[in-house]
């Protein structure tokens, strides 16, 4: 065997492995970007998600791709959320109280990439 042809062949099997990489790369970045989205995200209610503030003067802490209407309920230690499939403690010092919610049901705001809860605001009839 010649170099050449050994160079030639290692070259390909890079080449090869570098492509297969780079593709790999690409698919599990779009799915941690897509994972990190919410579903259902309703941009007729933004300039609402936007004027939410956060209670410890930190900004506002909504927006479209934060918020989104969730299932609570009253527990033992106060309101808790239907996050992920199971009943998740709201922490009270993120409770906002709007009268003002259009969605009507409760909202938690969340940065999802970080699994963060950011703002809760009751539903109507809590």
């Amino acid at each position: 065997m010649s170099a050449s042809w050994k160079q030639s062949i290692w070259i390909n099997f890079a080449s090869r492995y570098r492509n297969k990489a780079t593709k790999a790369l690409l698919i599990s970045a779009t799915l941690l970007v897509l994972s990190a989205l919410p579903l259902h995200s309703d941009s007729s209610l933004s300039h609402w998600f936007k004027s939410l503030m956060r209670n410890d003067g930190g900004g506002s802490c909504c927006d479209t791709s934060d918020c989104r209407v969730v299932d609570y309920r009253i527990g033992p230690k106060g309101y808790e959320a239907f996050v992920d499939g199971e009943w998740t403690p709201i922490p009270s010092n993120i409770v906002l109280r709007r009268h003002n919610n259009p969605t009507g049901g409760a909202v938690l705001c969340m940065n999802h990439l970080f699994r963060t809860m950011l703002c809760f605001v009751p539903g109507v009839q809590g």
